[in-house]
């Protein structure tokens, strides 16, 4: 069940930024990829939660992952715009439409 609260929280607190501006993140290997058919506010709910079932459904449906070195190399020339949630003691990231 996601907790409303926790919900409207991470909801506030959504950001937009650049992908250099993740850097730091990166070399803490911090970085999660959240599927944009997933609501970014809400796979944060899971992981305050630490609801491992559903956070494991997600990974190996391929809706959960960490960058891969092609994106990475990519993100890196081309500089895109992620809509991100920090949830200590990752960063859930998803590209801008």
């Amino acid at each position: 069940m996601v907790d409303s609260k926790i919900l409207d929280q991470l909801e506030k607190d959504l950001g937009s930024v650049k992908w250099k501006e993740l850097a730091p993140h990166l070399a803490r290997d911090s970085i999660i990829i959240v599927s944009t058919s997933l609501s970014l506010a809400e796979v944060g709910v899971h992981v305050v939660q630490d609801n491992q079932e559903q956070i494991n459904t997600w990974i190996e449906s391929g809706l959960l992952a960490k960058p891969s070195l092609q994106q990475i190399d990519a993100w890196q020339s081309e500089d895109p715009s992620f809509i991100c949630s920090i949830v200590q003691p990752f960063v859930l990231i998803q590209l801008a439409s």
